[in-house]
């Protein structure tokens, strides 16, 4: 019997796979020059999301600091023996002024995220509509015997796939600018 040598794999440096991932991304993007503006703007609104959405828990934490002054809430039994206990702490005009930060944070975070969503489906439609119409004018100078040769269903299937596969690939960017602001935040938490 022979014996087969073991494969060495070799890890390629970070920069390298980033280099070789970001090869189709560059084409597509070169459909989104001239919609660059919008795209930028959506860019934006995605990173401010993810701001926002890390200040989510420091608020929450803020919150329940204040109105429970750092301790587990009471029982109202032990509430009734210890009355002294409730004109301790703030005033609660503060603690509703404090407690709307809550819903102001959320609002704000819906409204960028929805603004990220909103641009980045408008320019993933404009290329994706901008692909089809170079598409058909390539596909309309054809020959007839390219026709003949292909099967049309063949030739359909691949042209609406191809086209939302870089749809979908437009709007992941969204995605992952949307989790990258608060991706430090979660794993310095998860260490």
């Amino acid at each position: 019997m022979s014996k087969i040598p073991p494969v060495i794999k070799v890890k390629e440096p970070l920069w390298t796979t980033i280099r070789r991932g970001w090869g189709p991304y560059k084409r597509l993007y070169s459909y989104a020059l001239p919609y660059k503006w919008r795209f930028l703007v959506g860019l934006g609104f995605g990173f401010l999301y993810g701001i926002i959405n890390s200040f989510l828990p420091l608020v929450m934490a803020r919150v329940a600091g204040a109105v429970f002054h750092g301790q587990a809430p009471m029982a109202p039994q032990q509430m009734i023996q210890h009355p002294e206990v409730m004109n301790h702490g703030p005033k609660i005009n503060s603690l509703v002024l404090l407690c709307l930060a809550i819903p102001a944070v959320m609002t704000l975070r819906s409204l960028c995220g929805y603004a990220n969503a909103y641009y980045m489906n408008w320019v993933s439609n404009k290329v994706l509509t901008d692909i089809r119409a170079q598409l058909f004018s390539k596909m309309i100078r054809q020959s007839m015997d390219f026709f003949n040769k292909i099967q049309s269903g063949f030739l359909m299937s691949q042209i609406t796939n191809n086209t939302r596969l870089m749809q979908t690939a437009l709007s992941s960017i969204s995605t992952w600018t949307g989790n990258l602001p608060s991706s430090p935040w979660y794993f310095s938490r998860a260490v």
